[in-house]
C-alpha cells in the first residue's frame, strides 16, 4: 500500500492492528505517523495511550509488554518503534509471533527503511497487518499533495507559483 491508500484507509476510519511504515521517504512517514496518532488518540490520554521506543536501545519485551497493555478511557492504545530493523533476528522473530496474535485494542507501528522480505517479521505484516510504503512522489503526486496541503493551511497558489515549487522539490 502506497502513502495514499493509507490516508484514504484513516479517513475511512479504516485502522489495522499493526503497521510497517517502510521505505526513504521520512518525512512523509512522520506526517502518515502524526495523521494516526490524531485519529484514534485523543491528547487528554496521550501519556496513558502513546508510546515511542527506538529498536536501538529497548528490548522487544518491552515493546510486548507495551502493546500488551489495555488502553485507558479509549478504544486504542498506540506503541511506535522506530528504527525497528536494529532489533536483534531473535527479537523480531518474538515479535512476529506477537504479531501473529496481536491485542485488538493496540495499534504498533514500526519504522523501518527497509526490511528483508524473506524474514518472519514482513510475512507477518503482510499476513496480520498493513505494509504501507514510503517512497519519492512523482509529479503528478507531488502537485497533489502541495495542493492539498496548502488547502490544509487554509492558503492559495498560483499555478506559476506551485509549478515553481513543484520544480524546486
Amino acid at each position: 500500500m502506497k502513502y495514499r491508500e493509507f490516508i484514504t484507509e484513516l479517513g475511512q476510519g479504516k485502522i489495522a492492528s499493526a503497521y510497517l511504515f517502510e521505505g526513504k521517504e521520512d518525512y512523509l512517514k512522520k506526517e502518515a505517523l502524526k495523521r494516526l496518532k490524531e485519529k484514534i488518540i485523543l491528547p487528554d490520554y496521550e501519556d496513558f495511550n502513546y508510546e515511542k521506543f527506538s529498536g536501538a536501545d529497548i528490548s522487544v519485551g518491552q515493546i510486548i509488554e507495551s502493546a500488551s497493555t489495555l488502553p485507558l478511557k479509549e478504544k486504542w492504545r498506540m506503541v511506535v518503534v522506530e528504527e525497528m530493523d536494529k532489533l536483534s533476528q531473535r527479537d523480531q522473530k518474538i515479535l512476529a509471533d506477537y504479531l501473529n496474535n496481536p491485542v485488538k485494542t493496540t495499534c504498533i507501528v514500526c519504522l523501518v527503511e527497509k526490511l528483508d522480505k524473506r524474514k518472519k517479521l514482513y510475512r507477518s505484516f503482510l499476513k496480520k497487518g498493513k505494509i504501507v510504503s514510503f517512497y519519492s512522489l512523482w509529479n503528478g503526486e507531488i502537485t497533489d499533495w502541495i495542493k492539498k496541503r496548502l488547502e490544509k493551511e487554509k492558503k492559495r497558489i498560483s499555478p506559476q507559483a506551485l509549478f515553481y515549487l513543484k520544480e524546486r522539490v
